[in-house]
């Protein structure tokens, strides 16, 4: 007879109890009712002006023909899109809608979401709070601007896209903030009679009237800062144009910047009226108004501020090459980690023995484990890295490990199939620390040298999980993405596991002491790859007599969502980290001719960083705030590539360029710096771009400025750039990498040195 097991009613018990019986009633349910099968597992209102919904739909569905309807409830109209099948995914679903045919021909209204297949009767569409993208888009229709947004009714659960109609308002254009007055710069609705410029204060209505000068439709008003200034008046004015009995708010929305008051930023100015001084600034509104800010400040202080914008003049610049000196590296605590790791690092030599020993074993084929930083950071590293995992997870198993995570979710999708691991997991999760854990966490990393960008990063915690972690792979190849990853890899993989260095940036690029550890330690590598044949050339005299491989495999172009628009905004692109690096502060010098003689054209800045507070003073010193935007972090640079008229590589220095790769993707011809390394060898000049001596500003603003006023040229090199990126596709890309790693696995060890000469 069999046994009977007690399980005593534990909390523990019963709550598994209770999952388990969840799960079987799920799984029990759905067979049953297949109109509820199909979900939405993304939706969301792209930056490009469209609508993205992607359903998990199955692939009889998608060979049927699946559709994805939508209905107005209030209209009752109906359109109906095809979903295309996901290349990556064949059950996965995508369809993609025009904002602008969802703005209803008058009044608010919504849209209902269901699927059509073959033809048939709609059934409503589900999907999870999770997979909503609640981003709010602006749209222009026929009778007026509409505010788009994705909403999922509790009780319902089926998406809708909520339209309502804005209240009619005076469309800015330019604003332009002088020493004596704002003048503002407008278009008009159709109807609008005499107009005249209002500013009202929020605290007692108080409020200044002054003239608008209008042609047609087109309206400019100039209201003189110091009516703003008087003693009493309140902290905000909220500015209107008065027309035909009504008041219609100041408002900016046809330009596609949805949320400019973290965009635009405009010059403070410091104003005196009736022996009261206050500092007047304008902004947008979280709805996209224009306002203007006012705070009473000394007199004293306002004769010395009037016409400076806020933070004064630039540090001086630093030397091409110097990295940044952050907090913790400097003075005696420098010194002390200095002092440490030359202490540390022996002992840690001698404890792991040598990766080069003759007794060690011949690695046999197995996993493929990739060694990131950060792999839920923004960066085109990670961006790359996870391209790479995707393609080799087709043929080999993948492992992806993330030496520090402060994230729950990655920025970047990691593909389906791959192992995701933490080595230090820095979210706070309200467990009890050892006190070894909490002193190793409060040390700066023993391994990393303080040259490395890494080492701000990293902790003596996140030292001991890592090695911990190497020592604990078995067989199989190991592939590092970063100097100090491929340093310590060298040192402290075993045997039997192959080690791959990855290099994204060129030797020349490293610091001294960050050099000098390279020479030491690349040694000790299976392999190292590199971007480009001046890295390859460099690192195989660096590594003279080494039995190291040198190889040269670029990186592969990502799939970027976005189709390229035959119709191109006036927008010149660039995007990248906010630093010195990047050389966005040459940039924003050379554009100062492109908006003098093109007003019309943009200069739009994607990504975030330490030098974004430099960057605004430096715009608003130009007087470029008109023309000039740091727009932030965006996981839709595909979008934003496929409506821009132009992309700019600005950088002292670069690894490669894969931002130029994925611009040329879009089709957008390239101006960039012939900077040390990468854009000389991607960019075929008087074809698919244009290329300027490394940091001549002049240069850069001509190429810009020829290829804004001849638009045949850049169409054709658009053209030849979607040509060019074929051989950066990631099927090429990727037999490189299985040839290199094959050859590895099979090797015996008894490798020729490298020479210079090679």
């Amino acid at each position: 007879m069999r046994a009977i097991r007690v399980v005593p009613l534990t909390p523990r018990a019963i709550r598994a109890a209770l999952v388990a019986s969840a799960r079987v009633q799920r799984t029990e349910r759905l067979p049953h009712q297949r109109g509820e099968r199909a979900a939405v597992n993304r939706l969301e209102l792209l930056p490009a002006g469209l609508l993205h919904v992607r359903a998990r739909l199955g692939t009889e569905a998608l060979a049927t023909g699946a559709e994805l309807v939508l209905r107005a409830e209030a209209a009752g109209v109906e359109r109906r899109i095809r979903f295309q099948p996901d290349e990556r995914a064949g059950r996965l679903g995508h369809a993609f809608v025009d904002l602008r045919d969802l703005a209803p021909p008058a009044g608010d209204d919504a849209w209902a979401m269901s699927l059509s297949v073959g033809g048939g009767d709609p059934s409503p569409l589900r999907m999870r709070r999770k997979h909503l993208d609640a981003t709010e888009r602006v749209v222009r229709g026929e009778d007026g601007y509409y505010r788009l947004q994705a909403r999922l009714p509790k009780r319902t659960k089926q998406p809708l896209i909520r339209c309502r109609r804005l209240d009619p308002h005076a469309e800015v254009t330019r604003v332009e903030v002088g020493d004596r007055a704002i003048v503002i710069h407008g278009e008009l609705p159709p109807e609008a009679g005499e107009t005249s410029l209002v500013a009202t204060s929020r605290r007692d209505k108080a409020e200044r009237t002054t003239g608008v000068e209008r042609a047609g439709r087109r309206f400019s008003a100039e209201l003189a800062l110091a009516d703003l200034a008087r003693a009493g008046d309140g902290e905000v004015w909220d500015l209107r144009v008065a027309t035909a009995g009504e008041r219609l708010r100041l408002a900016a929305h046809s330009d596609g910047i949805h949320e400019k008051g973290r965009v635009v930023e405009f010059p403070p100015r410091a104003a005196v009226a009736d022996g009261a001084a206050r500092r007047l600034r304008p902004y947008y509104t979280a709805r996209n108004r224009l306002s203007v800010r006012s705070r009473p400040i000394p007199l004293d202080e306002a004769e010395r501020r009037v016409a400076q914008p806020r933070g004064g003049p630039d540090p001086p610049p630093r030397r091409v090459g110097e990295t940044p000196q952050l907090g913790r590296r400097r003075g005696a605590l420098f010194t002390l980690v200095r002092w440490l790791q030359a202490v540390v690092r022996p002992v840690m030599r001698l404890l792991r023995g040598s990766r080069r020993s003759s007794a060690s074993p011949v690695p046999q084929e197995g996993k493929v484990y990739i060694l990131l930083l950060n792999a839920y950071a923004m960066g085109g590293t990670v961006r790359t890295t996870l391209n790479l995992a995707e393609h080799l997870a087709q043929r080999h198993d993948v492992e992806l490990i993330s030496v520090v995570r402060k994230r729950d979710r990655p920025l970047f999708r990691v593909p389906r199939g791959i192992d995701l691991t933490v080595v230090d997991d820095r979210r706070r999760r309200g467990r009890a620390r050892g006190f070894f854990e909490r002193g190793a966490r409060a040390l700066p990393s023993m391994l990393v040298h303080p040259e490395d960008w890494a080492f701000n990063l990293t902790t003596a915690w996140s030292d001991v999980q890592l090695i911990r972690k190497l020592r604990s792979l078995d067989s199989g190849v190991l592939i590092t993405t970063r100097p100090a990853l491929n340093v310590i890899a060298a040192q402290f993989a075993p045997p039997s596991v192959r080690v791959i260095g990855q290099e994204h940036l060129n030797f020349r690029a490293h610091r001294p002491g960050l050099a000098r550890q390279v020479r030491r330690h690349y040694r000790d590598l299976d392999a190292l790859v590199v971007l480009t044949h001046d890295d390859q050339h460099d690192y195989r005299e660096v590594l003279a007599g080494a039995e190291t491989r040198i190889e040269r495999i670029t990186n592969a172009v990502p799939r970027l969502s976005g189709e390229p628009r035959a119709e191109r905004d006036k927008i010149v692109l660039a995007a990248g980290r906010l630093t010195w690096q990047k050389g966005y502060d040459l940039l924003i010098d050379a554009f100062v001719p492109v908006a003098e003689k093109h007003p019309d054209w943009q200069l739009r800045i994607y990504g975030d960083g330490a030098r974004r507070k430099r960057l605004a003073r430096r715009i608003l010193r130009a007087d470029l705030y008109n023309n000039v935007f740091l727009m932030g972090v965006t996981r839709r640079l595909g979008e934003v590539m496929s409506r821009a008229g132009l992309f700019v590589l600005s950088s002292r220095y670069e690894g490669f360029g894969m931002v130029i790769v994925e611009a040329m993707s879009k089709g957008l011809p390239v101006v960039s710096f012939d900077c040390p390394r990468g854009p000389g060898e991607i960019i075929d000049p008087g074809r698919d771009g244009i290329l300027v001596p490394p940091q001549d500003v002049e240069g850069l603003a001509r190429a810009m400025l020829e290829l804004i006023e001849d638009d045949e040229r850049r169409r054709r090199y658009g053209a030849a750039a979607t040509e060019k990126v074929r051989e950066f596709e990631i099927d090429q890309v990727g037999e490189q990498w299985e040839s290199l790693l094959s050859e590895l696995i099979k090797d015996d060890g008894n490798r020729a040195p490298a020479t210079a000469a090679a």
